[in-house]
Order: C-alpha cells, then sequence, then structure tokens
C-alpha cells in the first residue's frame, strides 16, 4: 500500500488490570484501508491522565497521514504537560510506527538500521510480584523465575531504606543485603544478579552499600540515589567504588529523553543506561542508544509493565550495537494474556527471539479488555 494513501480514520484505549498496583493502557490507531497500529500507555493509577492526554492528541491526528502525524507528535513541547503528557505521546508514536513497519513489510526495529540481533538476552524483574519479602521470600521467586527459563533476574529489596539520614541507611540496608545474599545463595554464580535501589540512599550510603553487596556479585547496581543535574558528581563516585568491585552502575529510567542523558553520559555517571520508551519516545530511545554507543556504554531499557512497550523495546534492542539485556516483568500478572501468542514474550535459556512479521509482529486479543472511546 502506498504510505501516503492511508490517514488515520480512529484511536481508541484499552484498559487491561492485572493487579493491585498495575493496570495496562494500550492504545490503537486505525486508518484507512485496514491499518492499524498499537502502543503502550501504561501509568498505572495515573492512567486517568494519560486518557486526557491520549484525547487531546489523537484528535488531532485524525486525517493526517503516517507521516504527517510522527511529525505532528515531534513538534509537540512534551517537556511543557508533563508525564502523562509524554508517555501519551509515546504511545501514539509507537501506534503509529507500528502502521507504517506493517504498510512497508517489514518489522518495527528495522525502521531505525539492519537488525543485528535475531535473539536478545532479558532478565526477570521479580519485584513487583514479590508479596513474601523475607529473604526466604525472594529466594522462592529467584528459583521460579530462573526454573522459568530466565537466566538473569532483578530484585529490589530495600523496602526498610526509607529515612534520610545516612547513618539510618547504613543500618536500615543489612536487611535487603541479606536478601541479596539469601538468593545468590539459591541461584548460584552463574545466575546474573541486578540490585534496584529506586534511588533511596545517599552518597556515602551508597558507597556502604556498594562494599556490602560486593561479595554477591551483582551484574548492577541500579538507581542507588536520586538522578538529577546536582547528583552527577555523586553517581561517578559511586560507579568509581562499584567498578572497583567489578560491580556496573545502571540508571536513567526517568530521564526524559537524550537531552536529558547527555550530561550523565558527558560526566561518566553510568555503566548502563536504562532508557524507558515510554518517557523517551521511539525515536528519543534510539537517540539514547547511539550517545552511549558513543560514550562505550551499555544499553538496557527499562521495561517493568506491558507486553506492547515489552515487543517494541524489543525490537529496537535488535538494531542497537550496544544492547545488553531486556527487563520483563516476572509474574505479578500474567503479562503477555491478551496476546494472541503469548510466547513472544517467553525466554528460552534467557534470550528472546525478536519477531520477523512486519511491524510489532502480534496481535492483541481485545476481548479480556475494557476499551475507551478517545473521541
Amino acid at each position: 500500500m502506498d504510505i501516503q494513501s492511508c490517514r488515520i480514520e480512529d484511536a481508541e484505549a484499552y484498559r487491561q488490570p492485572v493487579s493491585g498496583r498495575t493496570e495496562f493502557l494500550f492504545v490503537r490507531l486505525l486508518g484507512t484501508r485496514d491499518a492499524e497500529g498499537w502502543g503502550e500507555a501504561t501509568f498505572n493509577r495515573l492512567n486517568d491522565q494519560v486518557v486526557v492526554a491520549l484525547r487531546i492528541l489523537a484528535v488531532d491526528l485524525l486525517g493526517m497521514t503516517v507521516g504527517e502525524g510522527r511529525e505532528h507528535l515531534a513538534r509537540q513541547p512534551g517537556w511543557k504537560h508533563g508525564l502523562a503528557f509524554r508517555i501519551a505521546m509515546s504511545a501514539l508514536e509507537q501506534a503509529l510506527l507500528d502502521i507504517e513497519s506493517r504498510l512497508r513489510g517489514v518489522p518495527f526495529g528495522d525502521m531505525f538500521g539492519p537488525r543485528i540481533h535475531d535473539q536478545v538476552s532479558c532478565y526477570a524483574n521479580i519485584n513487583r510480584g514479590t508479596v513474601d519479602r523475607s529473604p526466604e521470600g525472594w529466594a522462592r521467586r529467584a528459583g521460579h523465575a530462573v526454573a522459568s527459563g530466565f537466566s538473569a533476574l532483578k530484585m529490589a529489596p530495600f523496602d526498610d531504606v526509607n529515612c534520610r539520614s545516612v547513618d539510618d541507611q547504613v543500618a536500615a540496608l543489612h536487611g535487603g543485603t541479606g536478601a541479596v545474599a539469601t538468593v545468590r545463595n539459591e541461584v548460584g554464580s552463574n545466575v546474573d544478579l541486578m540490585v534496584d535501589c529506586h534511588w533511596r540512599f545517599e552518597l556515602e550510603s551508597a558507597v556502604a552499600l556498594v562494599d556490602a553487596l560486593a561479595d554477591q556479585s551483582p551484574a548492577w547496581i541500579e538507581g542507588p540515589v536520586l538522578e538529577d543535574f546536582l547528583s552527577i558528581d555523586d553517581l561517578c563516585q559511586i560507579r568509581q567504588a562499584a567498578n572497583s568491585s567489578d560491580i556496573k552502575l545502571a540508571g536513567g529510567e526517568y530521564l526524559e529523553g537524550p537531552r536529558a542523558f547527555a550530561p550523565f553520559l558527558k560526566a561518566g555517571a553510568f555503566d548502563i543506561v536504562n532508557p524507558d520508551i515510554r518517557i523517551c519516545g521511539v525515536v528519543g530511545t534510539m537517540d539514547v542508544a547511539a550517545q552511549a554507543q558513543v560514550h562505550g556504554l551499555d544499553v538496557a531499557p527499562h521495561n517493568h509493565l506491558g507486553p506492547v512497550m515489552a515487543v517494541a523495546s524489543l525490537h529496537l534492542m535488535s538494531v542497537v550495537p550496544a544492547a545488553l539485556t531486556l527487563e520483563l516483568q516476572f509474574e505479578e500478572s500474567d503479562v503477555a494474556s491478551c496476546l494472541a501468542d503469548p510466547d513472544v514474550l517467553a525466554p528460552k535459556q534467557g534470550r528472546l527471539a525478536v519477531p520477523a512479521g512486519p511491524g510489532l509482529g502480534f496481535e492483541i486479543d481485545t476481548a479480556g479488555l475494557s476499551r475507551v472511546r478517545l473521541q
């Protein structure tokens, strides 16, 4: 089909509650000649804000070609209107690119370059679905993830570190490091173990955490301190301490695109960058990946939510030379339950096959989803 002859005719959203904490939010654009494309706009408890933003943006897209729609979104000042607006923009960008790649007859990722990886390493984020937060509870979940085909996993065991005093943070971190040790004992040394801190520490307590975790050989520590411009020097010091114990430092999941990442990468704040496709957008994520490659850094996208952003991120990783691994939410819910072929997100020996068909390469079964009109 001539891409210029395809115009956007309708837009709709679908909601899928999956747990007490998470509700997936998807968007579908429909075009002339039966064209369709999907994107994900999950913002959980703030999904209502995203739906408002989708309604504002989707009305403008009606009647536009795919190219016109992408140009229109690129001109929007997402930084001005807040995170929900940016997430809505990204979901619509995903859907437009899904349509365009289907019409071109190429996989979604191939829109950004030749495929480098037919399979991509992945890891299980076991945090959100772990109800029993004791060391033994973490270990059971970790063992189950490994038995389910993962060779790497990430945990965030520092629920008790919720204080501002550095001394109190150091005193409270040992419950989390004990859980990491129990998990390491459960899964053995051949499983990569990543530790997410959710920005609960300060410089001094983060360095103490690095020392406390050194014997467990985590592949990386993620988000130990708040990630803003004023924290860059602290991150560089934490990275130096981590690297001296052969641990890498990861971060950046809430940085809003290449302009936000640039000072962190220039200063050497991270070993691994975690751009989130919802926040950076599709093109923005690829720009961050290009920056990372220039600085010799690895890319491991933040991807803890639903199946559409997971598959879109998987496609992008297939064309990124610096691709390291892809995060997958593990059994907080059946993340792939709405996919006609759930095996798209089923790892084999720690790797996911990148769909080879046009577009994102999956179909969504909307029977169990709640439809939301956007106009």
